[in-house]
């Protein structure tokens, strides 16, 4: 039909990681607690964290096993299925992997704008604010992928990228057509981004959030400490911890206990979280939350060695 083709899949690389099938363990970042990413065009595996590489194993890095597969699949693998698929198709990836400048970036939206390129295969970088008249079909690949995430903004992060990527099929006087792949099809952001359903997914989301106390009905604050050392930091966490429940005077705060994140080591500190929740009806300004952030910045500054560090983030966009 001549027309232009989007398919959205919001992981870099190849493959999203190497599990060994025999003890089922998966190669990880030896700086972070996170899974190394498969990068065919450079035949390494990469952190896409700390950038920590090392070439792909022949046997398992636990038990030495030889049976180790590829599993995920990120914007690389889907790039080189289309050729095969479409060998005549004028096919561009559009990831951080393959664009390294501004120009250039500029230069492959250009010409899928002028139709020099057929299908353009990206991550959430051409999801937004783009406007291509000829695009009649977007496709999202393992849409599931960021409603995983532990983090009380993942369904809405979702909706966000499912409703700016599906924008960008049929914005002229074409028809345009949107294809979600996902395993969990009866999930209700799939709906309302289906049904262009602003309203009805954010009256749902407010409820969940009113009933668990998150934003915009209350305040929350992550504090994060970390250290090279292990043992240590779980002491001071527990410390920061105990401290903040004695200044609590009012008993009004809502203090989870400490856990390590879903990425509990980056860049070889090992970190812990404690989540401070604070209903706005309770502390309409905000004065008391500050009260005891600031005395537990003094805690830390006073007991904390130097080699533990820790940080206090107000209203947190990202749990992780």
């Amino acid at each position: 039909k001549k027309e232009s083709v989007i398919l959205l899949q919001n992981r870099r690389g190849y493959h999203s990681y190497l599990e060994c099938i025999d003890c089922l363990s998966v190669e990880m970042c030896e700086r972070c607690s996170i899974s190394l990413t498969y990068h065919k065009s450079i035949e390494l595996l990469k952190c896409h964290y700390c950038g920590f590489t090392k070439t792909k194993p022949k046997v398992c890095s636990s038990c030495g096993s030889l049976r180790i597969i590829e599993k995920g699949a990120g914007t690389e693998k889907i790039e080189e299925e289309i050729i095969k698929i479409f060998p005549d198709a004028r096919i561009k990836r559009l990831d951080s992997d393959s664009v390294t400048s501004k120009n250039q970036l500029q230069r492959i939206l250009k010409n899928f704008y002028d139709g020099d390129i057929d299908i353009l295969v990206g991550t959430q970088i051409i999801s937004k604010g783009l406007d291509f008249p000829n695009v009649t079909l977007v496709g999202v690949v393992n849409a599931d992928i960021g409603l995983l995430l532990p983090d009380f903004r993942s369904t809405e992060k979702t909706f966000q990228i499912l409703t700016q990527v599906s924008g960008r099929s049929g914005r002229s006087e074409k028809i345009g057509e949107v294809l979600i792949q996902t395993n969990h099809s009866d999930y209700f952001i799939f709906d309302d981004v289906k049904n262009h359903d602003y309203k009805n997914f954010f009256e749902r989301e407010l409820r969940i959030r009113k009933e668990l106390n998150y934003p915009p009905f209350g305040r929350i604050a992550l504090l994060e400490v970390k250290s090279k050392n292990r043992e240590e930091v779980e002491v001071r966490i527990k410390e920061l911890y105990n401290f903040i429940k004695r200044v609590d005077s009012k008993n009004i705060l809502e203090l989870l206990p400490p856990v390590q994140p879903l990425f509990a080591k980056m860049n070889d500190y090992h970190r812990f979280h404690i989540l401070v929740k604070i209903s706005k009806q309770k502390d309409i300004s905000g004065v008391y939350l500050n009260h005891i952030l600031r005395e537990a910045k003094s805690f830390g500054k006073k007991s904390f060695p130097s080699g533990v560090k820790y940080t206090i983030d107000i209203d947190a966009i990202n749990l992780l």
